[in-house]
């Protein structure tokens, strides 16, 4: 009996293999659609475990991504708007976190451990007023306590920043007083962009690798101000909105003229932040 090219029996085999065939392709497409949800679910998985302080240096650290929150010139119109939405957003509780962080910054010295105290234990999952009060730790000289908060602060943060200060060599340089840092994470309500939210972080110090490490919101990111304590011309490698796609974002590192550099080097071979 022949079988006509056209005829549908046509692409079925009657080998006696074929039932084998068969059962190892299905078993194929099982396990597959067992194990590649599983991949998928360890990644996500993997990407929102908590990070631990003092391994730090492990950390899986991709570089930055430079974004920008303005649609192009061809994705702009009057319903869409000129701003892309962004999926961040901030509870009322971490709000009045911030503001009362704000509040206790400027304080007299004597006041701020107690209240920084205060907020952090009032908000325990919010990284930003525990991570304030290990700064004060580290700057009056208690690097236990300020260790115990960074811990605390970095195993709650969604996000980390993190730059490397070289000089003129490209060599890290520790103990280098920045100062200051303050990052916004823009958003846009309404079709508006707004600038209002932003997170100072005061005393920053490279640590004895020549690296900062800053706690953020996982969104898009900008630098608004950075201190200048030792009046050094650093050249930070970024302008504008970035973004990082893992938990951790690594910004270009700074360069830092070699002589500015050693005037506001600390002998204790640095700390965190």
């Amino acid at each position: 009996m022949t079988t006509d090219d056209t005829s549908p029996n046509h692409y079925i085999t009657t080998s006696p293999h074929s039932s084998v065939s068969g059962k190892r392709v299905l078993l194929i497409f099982s396990v597959s659609a067992i194990l590649v949800p599983l991949v998928s679910v360890g990644y996500v998985a993997w990407g929102q475990r908590p990070l631990s302080w003092v391994a730090r240096s492990s950390w899986d650290s991709p570089p930055i991504v430079p974004m920008t929150l303005e649609r192009s010139p061809t994705g702009y119109s009057r319903q869409s708007g000129k701003w892309r939405k962004t999926k961040f957003e901030i509870s009322n509780e971490q709000k009045f976190a911030i503001e009362r962080c704000k509040q206790v910054l400027g304080q007299p010295e004597d006041q701020v451990r107690k209240e920084l105290g205060a907020v952090a234990a009032q908000y325990p999952n919010f990284f930003y007023p525990v991570y304030l009060l290990g700064t004060w730790h580290d700057r009056v000289g208690d690097p236990s306590d300020a260790h115990r908060c960074y811990e605390q602060a970095f195993r709650l943060a969604p996000g980390v920043v993190k730059q490397r200060f070289t000089n003129e060599s490209g060599q890290p340089i520790t103990g280098l007083e920045i100062g200051t840092i303050e990052i916004a994470f823009d958003r846009v309500i309404d079709g508006e962009l707004n600038q209002t939210l932003k997170l100072a972080y005061p005393d920053v110090v490279t640590d004895d690798q020549g690296l900062i490490y800053l706690p953020v919101f996982h969104t898009a990111c900008r630098f608004t101000s950075r201190s200048n304590h030792s009046k050094q011309n650093t050249s930070y490698g970024t302008d504008g909105w970035f973004e990082f796609p893992g938990r951790i974002g690594t910004l270009p590192t700074a360069i830092v003229e070699k002589e500015a550099a050693t005037d506001k080097q600390r002998t204790s071979g640095g700390r965190q932040p």
